[in-house]
């Protein structure tokens, strides 16, 4: 037997009277919700997709027109990775020193240690501003895992030499006077033979992670890169790429330039100046 009952129906539900496409747009963030998941992550591919083309374009179209701008794009695959690649407006950084080896008694030991860095501040958060080339410059000091096991002291101070499970310090604050230390003991001074010498024997990898936020779906986004010995170029700075153009008085970005090396002076008080592009 069927059983009905005072205000109930069988059969679908009939909507008559109203603008209910003006209901949906009124309240839209439900009816994205409601919106099936296949559906919605194909309508966020296909915007983000979208949207990285349109500027893509933009830049190749630049890149043609302008000669002064000098981006360097030729294709429209060129054009839609430098898109990709230039989508993070603030990001920060980190690096780490990976190193395999085999410790005393036979065994493997593969150790992650964290590198701090003395530009940009890690103490500040390490942020860049992506809109410029930016450089990243990590000391090699005693709480370094660059540096040689063998130019540390074999007797423990805090405030002159790393040990487990101590946090990590930077030499630069104890030379500005942040914090309080000890003159440094070295037992045997650091060179760049027993540098590399520390690279093979552990065979030390270094780990570079960019890290931040697309401004295009405000996802978080990250670029990771790594370095071994063969990477490493000695009493080399990067070239400036950066100047001021002399017709239009604004940035000039040389991206020919991006990757050139130029020596400079193994005394790295030398090298610092107030721009370093």
């Amino acid at each position: 037997h069927r059983i009905r009952c005072h205000g109930c129906y069988d059969g679908s539900i009939a909507r008559t009277g109203g603008n209910w496409k003006q209901i949906y747009w009124n309240d839209l963030y439900h009816t994205v919700i409601n919106v099936k998941t296949p559906t919605l992550i194909s309508g966020v591919v296909v915007s983000y997709v979208l949207v990285t083309f349109v500027f893509a374009c933009l830049y190749l179209v630049v890149s043609y027109n302008d000669a002064k701008c000098n981006v360097g794009i030729k294709t429209l695959t060129e054009a839609y990775i430098f898109s990709i690649e230039t989508i993070l407006v603030e990001a920060h950084v980190r690096c780490y020193a990976v190193r395999d080896q085999v410790d005393d008694v036979g065994g493997g030991l593969f150790q992650t240690h964290s590198m701090r860095l003395q530009q940009p501040d890690d103490d500040l958060g390490s942020y860049l501003l992506m809109a410029m080339p930016q450089l990243v410059v990590h000391r090699i000091d005693q709480w370094s895992p660059l540096f040689p096991p063998e130019c540390r002291p074999s007797s423990y101070n805090a405030t002159t030499a790393p040990a487990y499970p101590d946090p990590l310090q930077r030499a630069v604050d104890h030379d500005n006077g942040n914090r309080d230390a000890d003159a440094p003991q070295v037992v045997t001074p650091v060179t760049r033979t027993a540098i590399e010498r520390h690279f093979e024997k552990t065979n030390m990898e270094v780990v570079v992670i960019l890290e931040g936020e697309d401004s295009t779906t405000s996802n978080t986004a990250q670029a990771r890169h790594s370095y071994q010995l063969t990477d490493i170029v000695w009493d080399h700075m990067f070239a400036r790429c950066v100047k001021r153009h002399p017709q239009t008085n604004g940035v000039w970005i040389d991206f020919d330039m991006f990757h050139d090396l130029v020596p400079v002076s193994s005394d790295a008080a030398a090298v610092v100046s107030t721009s370093i592009f």
